[in-house]
């Protein structure tokens, strides 16, 4: 859900790119949400959220996930990217 309450349909998917490399992992999502829009709409929701996860291999038998999801709502009939303020290597927002 989104802070209001606003249920939100979220995709998660494994990409290949670093998650640090927000810019290019983007520039991937960019390309799926024109067909994730649809399915969105179709399914009659006004958020969404797409997660792209970096699989990192730790050992034999455990896997660490890196994710970050990009938030869409829709808003006055257009969709609009919430917009993240980077963080710090501590985790505070700058």
């Amino acid at each position: 859900m989104v802070g209001d309450g606003t249920k939100i349909l979220i995709l998660t998917y494994v990409t290949e790119i670093s998650i640090d490399d927000l810019a290019s992992v983007q520039r991937e999502v960019d390309q799926i949400w024109p067909w994730y829009q649809n399915i969105v709409e179709e399914r009659g929701f006004s958020a969404a959220g797409i997660s792209a996860a970096n699989i990192v291999k730790e050992s034999f038998t455990r896997w660490e996930t890196r994710n970050y999801t990009f938030i869409y709502e829709k808003k006055e009939g257009a969709w609009v990217q919430y917009k993240r303020q980077p963080e710090s290597e501590n985790g505070v927002k700058a």
